[in-house]
Order: structure tokens, then C-alpha cells, then sequence
């Protein structure tokens, strides 16, 4: 959990009751590709 900050792959971190209270996993949501309009923009 304390690499997440760090990690360019994860979108955002879902936490639910259920990770509080039995002590879980939160559940990790992967950052999509960016489109390739967003690619041209950051690559000049």
C-alpha cells in the first residue's frame, strides 16, 4: 500500500468497509492507456 504513491500504473485505490473492518486488500483500479491524442501532446 505504500508504494501506491509512487506507481505510475494505478488510477485510483478503492477502499470499502469491508477492507477497514476485515482487514483486506483495497482494491487497485489500473490506469488506462492513454488515448493517442494525449500521446502526441506530451511527446513534443
Amino acid at each position: 500500500m505504500y508504494d501506491v504513491p509512487s506507481r505510475d500504473d494505478i488510477e485510483k485505490v478503492v477502499i470499502s468497509d469491508v477492507v477497514v473492518r476485515e482487514k483486506v486488500n483495497p482494491t487497485l483500479v489500473p490506469r488506462s492507456a492513454p488515448s493517442r491524442r494525449e500521446r502526441r501532446e506530451k511527446s513534443a
